[in-house]
């Protein structure tokens, strides 16, 4: 008998979008019916077919480890925006910095 791994499918349930929702609930429904028919010996399926299991396994694990290139690239998108903002805003503090001081002379008298 062969146990469903349901860490490996709550995974895999936690890694769906929009873009790959019928991909994985295809791959989540193979792997399950693979299971059952083995356990439930059926005709076909007498020695347990693992390339179910193996390709959601294989898709999760490269989902994992394409996740924090992910989120380290957002960040470094983020950051410099950040900095472009910071750099136009020192350049307008400059600016209103140079205009006050112009007033401050012209009125200084």
């Amino acid at each position: 008998m062969v146990q469903l791994d349901h860490r490996l499918l709550h995974e895999a349930r936690r890694f769906m979008t929009g873009a790959n929702v019928h991909q994985l609930k295809e791959m989540i429904f193979v792997y399950v019916q693979a299971v059952e028919l083995h356990n439930r010996d059926w005709p076909s399926h007498h020695e347990y077919q693992a390339e179910y299991e193996v390709r959601l396994r294989r898709y999760v694990m490269d989902d994992r480890l394409r996740r924090p290139h992910q989120a380290n690239k957002i960040a470094r998108e983020w950051a410099a925006s950040l900095i472009n903002k910071s750099a136009r805003l020192h350049q307008r503090s400059e600016e209103i910095d140079a205009s006050y001081q112009e007033w401050r002379h012209d009125h200084a008298a």
